[in-house]
């Protein structure tokens, strides 16, 4: 599990300085362009897998535990309170990502075309998370072959999609985003059904796990695309406005997620670290009536 983004990084340090030369670019230009992905766009990314890391592997003795008593119900259970606690960070993480690229790497790194590498490296931060929930589900379930299988069906996707679609002059350096964001897609995929295939597919609710998190991701889409627009016209200052539309973005998600009932402070708990005082704090505010 820990060679899953060194693989995939290791792939790019060999491969796309040679294909981006490729596809036209001079040496320096390629190594301009490859340390936008690697050097501003990774570190980034890198920072939701925090949570989605101890998620994981707060699942391995919890599914193995359930399963050696037998109780497959609450294997499943725990499986359906992990990925949509997965999805809820890591969906908005990916859209936040993708909305403020640009302002956010002038902000952190004064480079704002590295802004195009983030944008197309962001969806990683969605399909990572969701590969790792699924693998620590597989591990706990003793299947756990499964995840390195995944993870090298993926790997040779990323190689073949790298090489070809960095060479292409329109895409070079999305090229090898893209080539990362469907590899560990791939990926999570066989993951997911491996894990149905074993436990069930009970454990997938339409409404809990794509439409209430996707009605709450594109209401703080939009209100990050105004909210920077009319900071930054009022402040003329690209850190102020980056800032406050990620706050205002983060409140009006959590908001709407849970007006809607997306998800509820049982789910919240079980959130690593954090989740029994936010779970606290969103009952004293009467957000919801859990």
């Amino acid at each position: 599990g820990a060679l899953v983004l060194p693989v995939m990084q290791a792939i790019d340090a060999v491969m796309v300085l040679r294909r981006l030369e490729a596809a036209g670019f001079g040496h320096k230009e390629a190594v301009s362009l490859y340390g936008h992905l690697s050097g501003y766009a990774g570190p980034i990314i890198n920072l939701p897998f925090i949570i989605t890391t101890a998620l994981s592997a707060s699942l391995v003795p919890a599914i193995a535990e359930a399963m050696a008593a037998g109780r497959r119900e609450e294997v499943s259970n725990n499986y359906r309170s992990a990925m949509l606690i997965a999805i809820i960070i890591v969906l908005p993480a990916t859209v936040g990502l993708m909305t403020l690229a640009t302002p956010i790497c002038q902000l952190l790194y004064a480079q704002s075309a590295a802004g195009v590498a983030l944008f197309w490296a962001a969806p990683t931060v969605l399909v990572v998370g969701l590969y790792q929930t699924s693998a620590g589900t597989l591990q706990g379930l003793g299947k756990v072959m499964i995840p390195m299988q995944a993870l090298i069906i993926g790997a040779i996707v990323k190689i073949i999609l790298t090489y070809y679609l960095t060479a292409m002059p329109i895409l070079n350096i999305r090229g090898a985003a893209l080539g990362t964001v469907i590899g560990f897609a791939v990926a999570a995929i066989y993951n997911v059904y491996h894990v149905s295939q074993n436990i069930g597919k009970e454990w997938f609710h339409f409404n809990d796990h794509l439409f209430k998190p996707l009605a709450s991701v594109c209401s703080m889409g939009i209100i990050v695309v105004i909210g920077y627009k009319l900071m930054f016209a009022l402040s003329k200052s690209n850190g102020v406005a980056t800032l406050l539309a990620i706050a205002l973005g983060g409140g009006v998600y959590f908001i709407v997620l849970l007006a809607i009932g997306g998800i509820h402070t049982e789910e919240i708990r079980k959130l690593p670290k954090i989740g029994n005082a936010l779970a606290n704090l969103v009952i004293k505010l009467k957000l919801t009536r859990d």
